[in-house]
């Protein structure tokens, strides 16, 4: 009921919802927190900013009969900004109700929230959803099978005039399981209906899936097998209205990963990228990605899942200058895998929409596994990267209705065996197989084997040979193979002193020629020389060969530490280690550190660092923590770049506990720059919490 109340309505229905909890007689919750938080900051850089919040949170259940509950709980906050004047208000009301009993249990739950922004050119925002879910409680009984049903509707909208958002979605999934000695068998079932009012379009998704589990222990439980078969069957249809006079009509498409990594441009075309989920989180004010290296092009992958790509959108944090945002040039890259990429287009057109703040590319139809851009050419300034959005264009005349739906299956066969042949001699294989047929291209085949031997020769002495093997091959394209081939050997001479060795060998194939091989060697030891002084050393050497490009490279490094006690309170650390590569030159660095601890009250710490390289540097930091009483305590840091002379900074902060209600932080650096202006910062906040009632 409450989902279909206006705003108005909404705020007075929460209000009399709270009254009545705090009158009722009924086993209300001892208290109703209430927290205020003041936030005060300003520097030499950037205008002074004052926030204030205040949140109180009201949590009441009870309980009307052995089998039957009802709760509630309600959040009021408040923010606001001093020089930008913008206030933000959240009322976030919850009402609960849950049935259990020997048979089943049923849970019932109603919550909304409410985004008020008095005195703002944003609208309000509201949100309402609920919930159900039921679940049988009979399962230990005979044969019955696990059950479990449930339901959620989501109504969110805002309130301008006219609103530019109102979204409504249902969701649905059931379950039924049995599980027994023999093994388990699961059912699912789910669906998802989510409609756009504003738009016209909308989006229909079912799932269902079968599961089996089987596993059976042999020789007296020294070998076991285990046993696992997954089918799942996907369906999705989707409808786009054009509502636009322009004829075009665009569906926002589901990427599944988006991933980037500065690298240099010689290497753009074999590139393992880094996965970055914040340019999908659906925050357009949040930085995801800086870009401020043009010696470095930025590269942004999406894993698309073969969607049909028309138009991407990537959005900056702040409106760009047009010279600035022209300065970019992006090239689009295409790849089955994600590591060998193939370039599609160079230079790709763009415009950038400085009202919605994002670069638009018309990619027209661009259709693979993965695809990226890369920024070959980009401003003097840094721009930072918020969100990243693909769509589907659909053309025609304005009121005409677009269809299309897609499906998808996957099959999954998993099959292990483990032999404990001795107490000291154990083996396990696994093999696993994978098939995924898609209505959007061609099938996708992987398989893997693997296998393990492990035996403990004695009480010093322990090892372990590996190997394994991968495939995965796209429709009728090439099939990729990779294998791998690993020993470990544990030695342990004396209980004071433990050593490894490792080393693996590594090959990758495609259509059954060899591209590439790795070769690695690694050896680590640590050991207590006596009780208060220990030492480490761990080194390594690889070896990868592109039989393609007929080019080696070789890379080595080591490092040794050293932990020394002097005294209780004094603890003295040392460093060192060596870098090198045949495509750069060697690099040595040392670093010693100590940490102190005369009492209680006072630690102090410190550290002095050096590299040696083509270039050498040399850093020294300070820091020093004094506890004045049990509720205060003050930091104190300093750090200098020697080698080559930088900018010393002086850093202070200070947290004083006021009483069981209050607390208080302060914090402030300082710059002493010695090629510019130097800069100060100064933050406080105050937090106060009471609980009354």
């Amino acid at each position: 009921m409450m989902i279909l109340l206006s705003r108005k309505s909404f705020i007075c229905y929460s209000a009399a919802c709270l009254l009545y909890f705090l009158n009722s007689e009924q086993g209300f919750c001892s208290s109703l927190p209430l927290t205020a938080n003041w936030n005060y900051q300003s520097g030499s850089d950037a205008d002074a900013q004052f926030n204030e919040s205040y949140s109180a949170s009201l949590s009441k259940s009870v309980a009307l009969s052995n089998q039957v509950a009802l709760g509630a709980n309600m959040r009021y906050g408040r923010t606001r900004s001093k020089d930008s004047g913008r206030e933000i208000i959240n009322i976030n009301p919850n009402l609960r109700y849950s049935y259990d009993d020997d048979y089943s249990q049923l849970a019932l739950s109603v919550e909304a929230n409410e985004i008020i922004n008095p005195g703002s050119d944003n609208a309000n925002i509201s949100d309402r959803t609920w919930r159900a879910k039921w679940n049988n409680a009979w399962v230990s009984s005979g044969l019955w099978p696990e059950l479990s049903l449930s339901f959620s509707k989501n109504y969110s909208f805002d309130h301008a005039h006219p609103k530019t958002s109102d979204n409504v979605s249902d969701q649905l999934s059931s379950k039924v399981a049995w599980s027994r000695d023999l093994g388990s068998l699961q059912l699912t079932y789910s669906s998802s209906e989510n409609k756009n009012i504003i738009a016209l379009s909308s989006s229909v998704n079912e799932n269902y899936g079968v599961q089996v589990n089987t596993s059976k222990p042999f020789w007296q439980n020294k070998a076991l097998v285990s046993f696992s078969q997954k089918y799942s069957h996907s369906a999705n249809t989707n409808e786009v209205t054009v509502t636009e006079n322009t004829g075009v009509a665009h569906r926002e498409l589901s990427i599944s990963q988006a991933y980037a990594k500065e690298t240099d441009e010689l290497n753009i075309h074999d590139l393992t990228l880094s996965s970055l989920p914040a340019l999908l989180n659906n925050d357009r004010s949040d930085a995801a990605l800086r870009v401020n290296n043009p010696a470095q092009p930025v590269n942004i992958a999406l894993k698309t899942d073969f969607e049909i790509i028309d138009l991407l959108y990537l959005y900056t944090d702040v409106e760009l200058a047009m010279a600035v945002a022209d300065d970019f040039i992006f090239d689009l890259y295409i790849s089955p895998n994600g590591i060998t990429w193939t370039r599609q287009n160079t230079a790709i057109a763009y415009s950038y929409n400085g009202i919605e703040k994002r670069y638009e590319f018309q990619l027209n139809g661009v259709q693979e596994e993965y695809i990226k851009l890369v920024a070959v050419a980009d401003p003097a300034i840094e721009v930072i990267f918020t969100e990243i959005e693909a769509y589907l264009s659909y053309i025609g005349s304005v009121g005409t209705v677009f269809t299309d739906s897609t499906s998808s299956a996957q099959w999954n066969t998993m099959l292990s065996l483990s032999l404990q042949i001795t107490p000291d001699l154990s083996l396990s294989s696994s093999g696993s197989y994978d098939k995924r047929e898609s209505s959007q291209g061609p099938d996708n085949i992987r398989n893997n084997l693997s296998s393990t031997a492990s035996w403990v020769v004695s009480d010093s002495v322990s090892s372990s040979l590996s190997f394994n093997q991968s495939s995965a091959q796209r429709g009728s394209g090439p099939e990729a193979l990779s294998r791998n081939y690993s020993l470990s050997v544990g030695l342990a001479p004396i209980p004071t002193i433990s050593s490894s060795f490792n080393t693996s060998y590594s090959e990758n194939f495609l259509d059954g020629e060899k591209l590439s091989t790795n070769t690695s060697y690694s050896f680590s030891a640590r050991g207590i020389i006596y009780p208060d002084l220990n030492a480490g050393l761990n080194c390594s050497y690889s070896e990868s060969e592109d039989l393609l490009q007929g080019s080696t490279s070789t890379s080595l490094g080591s490092t040794a530490n050293i932990t020394a006690r002097l005294f209780p309170d004094l603890q003295l650390n040392w460093s060192g280690g060596l870098t090198q590569s045949n495509s750069a030159s060697a690099s040595y660095r040392s670093g010693l550190g100590w940490s102190w601890r005369p009492s209680s009250l006072l630690s102090m710490s410190g550290s002095f660092s050096q590299s040696w390289a083509e270039t050498s540097t040399a850093d020294m930091s300070y820091s020093m923590t004094v506890a004045t009483s049990s509720k205060t305590r003050v930091g104190l840091s300093f750090n200098k770049p020697l080698k080559p002379a930088g900018d010393s900074s002086y850093g202070a902060n200070m947290s004083w506990n006021i009483s069981s209600h209050l607390s208080l932080q302060l914090n402030g650096s300082y710059v002493d720059s010695l090629s510019a202006v130097d800069t100060w910062s100064f933050g406080a906040r105050l937090n106060a919490r009471y609980s009354i009632l």
